[in-house]
């Protein structure tokens, strides 16, 4: 054997290739057939449609197989539609060939008879960036989305208004919900496959049962309702069902979809314990196959990440992170493929920001979600490059969209009459087997699926019958190898038995296609082909496929596999002028003892140490890579596009397609109906676009680059004939066409980047550093609480009934804030009562939801702060009932008293336990008041300006502010939205200037003439000495130029000062108008938030304010307000953006 690095590839390459010596060419005949078939090979569909079908294994999308593998991805929680298409990217980069969506009910309906898709709300641009980026859409409008957003999506005026049970045929709630669904219709219907766009499905509702047990009667024929509403729409495609559990709901009969599937989140939620695993769920097969064989087995929502909860006790998205990272992801995922689920979407792919009053009361303001892509669209994560490897072995194994369960290893009693033979008990392994190409897949993890443990087996293939008769019908593997070895948590798919067949040109007659039995898809073997192969290109690997395809007429194959680790695979090299390379190798030739059974194969076998990349195999027909685990994930197959007719933004601008424009040359960015050619590249960060153009002889490749990484580019088979290759618009290599002219081209070439990189690149750390926040200027938000504040043009709080089904438990009036518009933020309630002398105290029930908080006043006296809980959701609390005792002094006889009450709302919550769906009809506002003695005279009440009814931001959204003072005035807002009034009465204000690191300015003082002239005692100034409480409103402008060609993520963090671990104080957090962030210090654990760019204008000036609730008058608060910058990549996204118009 021999150790070297080999051309700055930093390998430790230590290979054994065996070559078997006798050649064969003995004719194939069948594997034999598994007894074992419950699937349902029958084509069907729903009668609207042929383009979208299925049978019991999988889709057919165009008449072709394939296997959905998709990702969540809210782009309302992205409110900037330009980096909409970077996170698609993204998405395709991982091998992905779909996302699910789902639409926001209550912001785009913020109003009854209000609609509005524009802006960060809109649809069409998001199916204009698919159609470009070549991603499918099953859109999911709900009514009901859950998505832990406030009402579970369902408008708060429908939650205050409808007179009949939410998610019922109730005659209000259809009412409701109708005209919505209308409006998704008719601007997602010229979207659908049908008409050339990219939608495949559309969800009925969300996680709904259809029994009469629990909830409220109505469920069923709602559904029915639903369903009937997208008929009529125009909605062509499957209507699809995601149950809550495998409970075969609306499986069938009345309500019924015609895609059935079921949500499972098998890892649960603690994120507090990330090494805590549950077991992964084995009955998923079983009860497809009892529930529903006809169809394939469809998980819409299977877990890639959890929520986090309010503290105090919560870990961050990082321990989310970490509980399902990529070991969850190679176990569990790979356990879903072991119950032949061939439709599984990813929830969440990229979580995003529950910015403004987005989020239901169970979660904060990040929805990062431990997701493989973060909230700030860094991909830097392991899990993305997990999730990478398993969507790239998708799509490169077509025949994997077919199998059947075969059996597993304690199927049988005996051990040697298993389905799965292994040598060591403490592996399980599942078989699935294609029935037309006979390729199988053996998936194997440990027994005990939680085990962190070290294992070493051998295992039993089914042994090619091409291959010498032999009294065993089995090879056990790996030959060379000790043993296939999983390493704490940790499966593989060990594959057997493949051919790597080329491709069948793509065809425009969807319709001969759709009616050929025996459909072939793009890339996959043509099972009419199947027996002109002598054996199979691959008889098996216990390294795992990176990718297996071709670019310009040559296979490209890349095995991987733990460096720790040794691998071994058996496969025919093939090709004219072939080259093993063995600079770096050793060869062994010596007889195993079985070469006439293995003849025609070579046996390559990694031994443990390789690191980075080793090129195996180069010949006019094949280039054979082997890669360690680590090395894959700078690893990118980007689909290559013609670049001779490569499609600019604007070919995607049309607003409305016809049914003869859904031929497969609609769609050239989808992979297997457009294109079935990849190059692999290796070394960047990311790569988001690959493009050829024969004509110039060019490649062409667009992506980004670490900063502090002295990147080289790796290009796999190149196209013979090259020329140049372009990165990001710069030549970084030309080629004299002597060079290339050969009949092979080099199977790998290595450029180095340097001078590719743009030119702001060689600027150091600090051209990319934000600057300091300061010259704050101040003022009070809580004008409220003075004894000569005037509402009389508040709203007056008098209604004596309410349609939630919540009553006020007592008092004479309902104070809920969302009965007289003021659903969202901050509410402000003023009780008004004349003081006799004898009132001691006032009894409060408020409600405001998990982890709310409310400070109640008495005139200008702070009496407390009340606080809701949720200790990570262990102790809920939504709701508090208590006595606040007016101190000394603090109620005037003989004059007008005030209550005032500054309630945060956390929004409403989702369905309840038992699908109680009402649940979400949250009674926030003051569901009790009583005087310890006397009665208040009226209440007065005064949220958002405006209420839902006349909110002021149409462009931020019905959920951006609340009603606290500065957000009545407009202080939020930069100078360009406001109004020549606004602006006159902001620069009147008095302003101080004051940072956020000093807290609020003492209020105490000692009685004024005023004060005499009211009748205010004299030494109420000992009542609050401290006068630290209430709210102050902080402001600043600054301007940032970050270099260009760049992506910039930053984030504002909050740095808490002093010695209290949960100082009492809320905080939110205004970006350039856009409520980015809500920091509770007292429960936490978000302190810091990243804020999108373009709600940050980097080429620019921007305001950031902060308004700053202090909740106790004994604890200071002091939190210094910081902008960093998280991570920068050279990146070649602005070069790629479509024009924000086109988009529009």
């Amino acid at each position: 054997m021999t150790t070297r690095t080999f051309k700055g590839f930093w390998s430790l390459c230590v290979l054994s290739i065996i070559f078997a010596t006798v050649s064969a060419h003995i004719g194939r005949t069948s594997l034999t057939n598994s007894s074992i078939k419950v699937e349902q090979n029958v084509r069907s569909s729903n009668g609207r449609t042929d383009l979208v079908q299925w049978d019991g294994y999988s889709l057919f999308v165009h008449g072709q197989r394939i296997f959905l593998w998709s990702g969540e991805f809210h782009t309302w929680r992205l409110p900037v539609p330009e980096l909409w298409l970077d996170v698609l990217q993204k998405i395709k980069a991982l091998g992905m060939n779909a996302i699910s969506v789902y639409v926001h009910w209550g912001l785009v309906n913020p109003a009854p008879g209000q609609f509005d898709f524009d802006h960060y709300r809109a649809l069409e641009p998001l199916f204009k960036m698919a159609m470009q980026v070549g991603l499918w859409i099953v859109l999911r409008p709900g009514p009901y989305i859950n998505a832990e957003t406030t009402g579970g999506g369902i408008p708060h005026w429908v939650t205050s208004t409808v007179t009949s049970h939410l998610r019922t045929n109730g005659t209000s709630y259809r009412a409701a919900w109708e005209p919505y669904i209308e409006k998704v219709n008719a601007i997602s219907a010229p979207w659908q496959i049908t008409r050339g766009g990219p939608i495949i499905a559309v969800q009925m509702e969300n996680e709904y049962v259809n029994r009469d047990d629990v909830g409220f009667p109505g469920k069923v024929e709602m559904m029915v309702q639903l369903k009937e509403a997208f008929l009529r729409g125009g909605i062509d495609v499957p209507l699809t069902i995601n149950d809550a559990y495998m409970g075969k709901n609306y499986l069938n009969g009345s309500g019924a979809g015609d895609i059935y599937g079921f949500d499972s989140y098998p890892q649960n939620f603690d994120c507090e314990h990330p090494e805590k695993w549950n077991p992964v769920v084995t009955n998923y097969w079983n009860f497809h196959k009892d529930a529903n064989p006809g169809q394939p087995l469809y998980i819409p929502e299977f877990q890639g990440g959890a929520f986090d909860a309010w503290g105090p006790g919560a870990p961050g998205y990082g321990a989310c992170k970490q509980l399902t990272g990529p070991g969850f992801e190679s176990v569990f995922d790979l356990n879903l493929w072991a119950n032949n689920a061939k439709m599984i979407n990813i929830y969440m792919i990229y979580g995003g920001t529950s910015w403004g009053h987005l989020p239901f009361p169970g979660v904060y303001t990040s929805y990062d979600y431990g997701a493989a892509i973060s909230e700030n669209r860094d991909i830097s994560s392991q899990k993305y490059a997990e999730l990478k490897r398993q969507g790239l072995f998708i799509r490169s194994t077509p025949s994997f969209y077919q199998t059947d369960v075969i059996g597993n290893s304690s199927r049988s009693g005996t051990a040697d009459k298993a389905p799965v033979i292994i040598d060591n008990g403490d592996v399980f392994g599942t078989l699935l087997r294609n029935p037309k190409t006979e390729t199988e897949f053996y998936v194997v993890r440990h027994m005990d699926s939680t085990s962190q443990a070290n294992a070493s087996f051998r295992l039993n293939i089914t042994r090619p019958s091409g291959l010498r008769r032999s009294s065993s019908k089995t090879i056990q593997i790996p030959i060379v190898c000790p043993a296939i070895q999983l390493q704490g948590r940790q499966s593989k798919v060990i594959i057997a038995n493949m051919n790597f067949e080329r491709p069948v040109a793509a065809s425009d007659d969807e319709s001969s296609q759709i009616e050929r039995e025996d459909q072939t898809v793009l890339g996959q073997p043509d099972a009419s082909q199947s027996n002109r192969h002598d054996l199979p290109d691959l008889l098996y690997a216990t390294a795992s496929i990176f990718f297996s395809g071709w670019t310009r007429g040559r296979h490209v194959v890349v095995f991987y596999g733990d460096s720790g680790q040794e691998h071994e695979f058996a496969m025919k090299l093939q090709g004219m002028n072939g080259r093993l390379d063995t600079r770096h190798t050793s060869v062994r030739t010596e007889s195993l003892g079985e070469e006439d059974l293995l003849a025609g194969y070579t046996i390559l076998n990694v031994l443990p140490g390789m690191k980075g990349l080793l090129p195996l195999w180069e010949s006019s027909e094949q280039v054979v890579i082997y890669a360690d685990t680590e090395q894959t994930a700078s690893l990118w197959a980007p689909v290559l596009e013609d670049g001779d007719n490569k499609a600019d933004g604007k070919s995607f601008e049309y607003a409305t397609l016809s049914s003869q424009e859904s031929g497969p040359s609609t769609f050239p960015a989808f992979w297997s109906i457009g294109t079935n050619e990849s190059i692999i590249v290796g070394g960047p960060h990311l790569v988001r676009s690959a493009s050829y153009s024969t004509e110039s002889r060019r490649l062409d490749l667009v992506g980004d680059l670490a900063m502090d990484q002295d990147t080289f580019l790796t290009v796999i088979a190149l196209p013979k004939y090259t020329t140049s290759i372009t990165w990001n618009g710069q030549f970084v290599e030309t080629f004299a066409p002597s060079n290339l002219d050969g009949a092979t081209s080099p199977g790998v070439i290595k450029i180095p980047l340097r001078q590719a990189r743009s030119a702001a690149s060689s600027l150091t750390s600090n051209a990319f550093k934000p600057p300091i926040l300061d010259d704050w200027e101040y003022a009070d938000s809580l004008p409220e609480i003075s004894s000569t504040y005037d509402d009389s043009k508040w709203m007056t709080a008098n209604n004596k009934t309410t349609h939630l089904p919540y009553p006020p438990l007592f008092g004479e009036s309902v104070l809920y804030g969302c009965d007289y518009g003021f659903c969202e933020g901050i509410v402000i309630w003023r009780g008004h009562f004349y003081g006799a002398g004898s009132e001691r105290s006032v009894r409060l029930v408020i409600n405001g939801g998990e982890g709310f908080a409310a400070s109640v006043y008495i005139n200008d006296v702070l009496i407390r702060t009340t606080y809701g809980n949720s200790t990570n959701n262990k102790n809920i609390v939504s709701e508090t009932d208590e006595v606040y005792v007016f101190p000394e002094w603090s109620v005037v006889p003989g004059r007008d008293n005030v209550v005032t009450i500054i309630q945060d709302n956390m929004g409403l919550d989702e369905t309840h336990n038992k699908w109680q769906t009402d649940g979400s009809r949250s009674p926030r506002g003051i569901r009790g008041y009583k005087l310890s003695d006397g009665m208040f005279s009226h209440w007065k009440v005064q949220g958002k300006v405006g209420g839902y009814l006349g909110y002021r931001d149409k462009l931020r959204g019905i959920f951006n502010e609340g009603g606290l003072h500065a957000e009545r005035e407009g202080w939020h807002l930069p100078a360009s939205d406001l109004t020549a009034h606004e602006l006159k009465a902001l620069d009147q204000q008095q302003w101080m200037k004051r940072d956020p690191l000093e807290g609020l300015p003492s209020t105490s003082r000692f009685a004024t003439q005023s004060d005499h002239a009211l009748g205010l005692p004299h030494h109420r100034w000992m009542i609050d000495p401290h006068g630290r409480s209430g709210v102050g409103f902080f402001r600043t402008s600054f301007t940032l130029s970050m270099p260009a060609e760049h992506d910039v993520m930053m984030s504002v963090v909050f740095e808490d000062i002093g010695s209290t671990a949960l100082p009492p104080y809320r905080a939110l957090l205004f970006i350039n108008g856009w409520m980015m962030g809500k920091r509770v210090g007292n429960l936490g654990p978000q302190t810091k938030f990243p804020v999108h760019k373009n709600i940050l204008n980097h080429k620019g000036s921007n305001t950031i304010a902060v308004a700053l609730w202090a909740m106790d008058s004994i604890v200071p608060i002091h939190t210094r307000i910081v902008l960093v910058t998280d991570t920068v990549y050279d990146s070649g996204f602005e070069a790629m953006l479509v024009g924000r118009a086109s988009l529009r």
